[in-house]
């Protein structure tokens, strides 16, 4: 039997959809698999494992998503002109033209040529004010356009209604349609298998088309969905719903929950279901080469929370990330995989890590080496504070300073060595970690820059001396710090070893992920439980890590709880997630816990795998060919 299988995306990352057309292939049909170009994928055509080939369609990039939807707006805008213009112009003739001449065509009985002069006459009118009309449209399309898109579109697109989202779906979406529909139709498969719904209307139109039967597989409940212009993508996916299920000859789905929300939300559509996990292929795991620690520039005996997977803050990842700074001695988070927000996590894990390095330098220090950093920063803040100082105002302490820092034999200035006493270590401990980065230079900058403002309102009498007195104070004394522990790693070779409490990697190769995964001590499963889509899901993470032999971290979705307490291969924390949470539960778990949790994985996949999964969804496929 050809078989279709479509999937609104490259194919190559969706671990679903390649395991099943593995398992057809290997029982004796022809598979051709259709899904789209995109930027890290640009192949359109390949042969894949068992002799598969893979076809992606072009589709629109995402810099082009914004003229889409431009050209979406564009089009209801005419639309709606040319019906005013066309009322208009039905009125004037009516009212202006002498309309015999049409009247005498449907009047046999009217006396032959009669009035036909003028007739005649109002013919060419009419006609040369059509010309007339669409010449103007020709000339005034682009004038029109860059109207539509400066004074419609781009208002629309900063709404709080989020009618870019909308358009950008909805475009998105007609190009996949067409796209995918004109390669299937092309290859005349025997059965088409839709995945997700982006690609239902292109299966469905093909199958009635074609005459074929129609598998359709929803990876998620796809009608409460969370995630960016989720009002309007959810809407469009119960549109597709509500007019393509009715095509559908057998539903598949990844879980229980998910199966009976269909169910409940389109009670007149039943076809022929079956639930499909996400389960893995159990494989015989080699010994762990050290790879993740060395990745991650960890030590081999630190301990690792891991997540892998899509980096997004709609998944709670960022919570996890956060949580690196209270875990216990010993334990790291380390994130592996792609995101579209990577600068911002990155940012995130360094200012955890550069927390770590402080904490490790200042327990660091000895007797001798913090005395040496008092004196040089005290020296260090005298250049850069005092000597810029051109009035008597620009150091004198403000009201709210404690009088016990004031110098009094010198009218009040600051008492530079009673301040370092008092705050050296606290301010130490605040000091922004810019060693090791080139970044001196930019603060001295920014310094001299606050100087010359502080200068210019104390000259100008304004009401902001005091507020920059106080910001150019903790900048010169930060800045003063760092240059004194450059001076104390040069000149005592000081050098602090940390380990790092979070650390990102980029995503590994699908079939190399157990050996990365192994490295784990346990995987985690964050997601939100804000939609009836994560309350039912059941992620290939939930059999990957195990397969790993890996225990599972998870907020209490229905699915997933069900599964860790079923087999014992983990735990949950509370649903609303923190930063906190996860360190909470590993202060509670013993080592003892972690090698139980172990066993048990092993006894999961042994149970609950694709060899035994694929067995009842292999049968309902090729029960469909019989019914052909």
């Amino acid at each position: 039997m050809k078989i279709a299988m479509v999937v609104p995306n490259s194919a190559a990352r969706d671990a679903r959809v390649m395991k099943e057309a593995l398992t057809l292939a290997q029982a004796g049909h022809e598979i051709h698999v259709i899904g789209t170009q995109e930027q890290n994928f640009p192949s359109y055509r390949f042969i894949h494992d068992e002799n598969i080939e893979i076809y992606r369609v072009p589709f629109v990039k995402r810099e082009n998503a914004n003229k889409s939807a431009l050209y979406l707006v564009a089009y209801l805008i005419i639309i709606v002109l040319l019906a005013g213009i066309g009322s208009l112009l039905i009125y004037i003739i009516t009212k202006y033209l002498d309309f015999s001449f049409f009247t005498a065509l449907f009047q046999p009985s009217a006396p032959p040529g009669a009035g036909f002069g003028n007739e005649v006459w109002s013919l060419v009118k009419f006609l040369a004010v059509l010309v007339i009309l669409a010449f103007s449209l020709f000339f005034v399309r682009r004038p029109l356009t860059r109207w539509l898109f400066r004074h419609v579109y781009l208002p629309l697109r900063v709404t709080k209604t989020n009618m870019h989202g909308y358009l950008n779906a909805l475009a998105r979406r007609m190009a996949i349609t067409r796209g995918l529909y004109d390669k299937i139709v092309e290859i005349e498969p025997d059965l088409i298998y839709c995945h997700e719904v982006m690609a239902l209307a292109a299966c469905a139109k093909a199958s009635q088309r074609l005459g074929v039967k129609l598998v359709y597989d929803a990876h998620e409940f796809y009608d409460d969905l969370t995630g960016h212009a989720v009002h309007f993508v959810n809407r469009i996916n119960r549109y597709y719903h509500r007019k393509y299920l009715r095509y559908v000859d057998l539903f598949v789905t990844v879980s229980e929950t998910i199966l009976k929300a269909y169910h409940q939300a389109y009670k007149r559509y039943h076809p022929p279901a079956i639930v499909l996990p996400n389960s893995v292929i159990p494989e015989k795991l080699s010994t762990y080469d050290g790879r993740l620690h060395k990745e991650a520039k960890l030590p081999e005996e630190q301990k690792i929370v891991l997540y892998q997977g899509g980096i997004t803050t709609s998944r709670n990842v960022h919570k996890v990330l956060l949580s690196a700074e209270h875990l216990p001695e010993g334990w790291s988070v380390v994130l592996m995989g792609t995101s579209n927000d990577m600068e911002k996590f990155t940012s995130m894990a360094a200012k955890i890590n550069d927390s770590q390095f402080k904490i490790a330098f200042i327990n660091s220090l000895s007797a001798q080496e913090e005395e040496y950093l008092k004196d040089r920063t005290k020296y260090y803040f005298d250049l850069l504070y005092i000597k810029n100082r051109q009035t008597d105002h620009m150091i004198k302490l403000s009201r709210e300073e404690d009088d016990s820092l004031r110098d009094r034999e010198n009218f009040g200035y600051l008492n530079l060595t009673a301040y370092v006493e008092t705050s050296f270590r606290s301010s130490l401990k605040n000091l922004p970690v810019r060693i090791f980065r080139a970044k001196t230079a930019s603060a001295y900058k920014a310094l001299q820059e606050d100087i010359s403002k502080w200068k210019r309102s104390i000259l100008e009498s304004t009401d902001h001396i005091i507020d920059l007195e106080k910001e150019v104070h903790h900048k010169a004394w930060m800045l003063a710090h760092e240059l004194a522990i450059q001076d104390l790693i040069r000149e005592f070779g000081k050098e602090v070893s940390f380990t790092p409490r979070a650390s990102i990697i980029p995503q590994v190769p699908r079939e190399e992920l157990f050996l990365w995964s192994q490295g784990a001590t346990l995987g985690v499963i964050p997601y939100p439980i804000t939609s009836l889509n994560h309350w039912g899901c059941a992620p290939n993470k939930l059999w990957e890590y195990p397969a790993a032999g890996v225990p599972i971290l998870s907020t209490p979705s229905r699915e997933i709880y069900q599964i860790i307490k079923q087999y014992g291969i983990g735990w949950v924390f509370a649903a609303d997630i923190n930063e906190k949470s996860i360190p909470l539960l590993l202060k509670n778990l013993s080592e003892e816990d972690i090698q139980m949790a172990r066993r048990n994985c092993k006894a999961f996949i042994s149970e609950s795998n694709w060899l035994v999964h694929q067995k009842p969804w292999k049968g309902k496929i090729e029960g469909l060919r019989d019914k052909a």
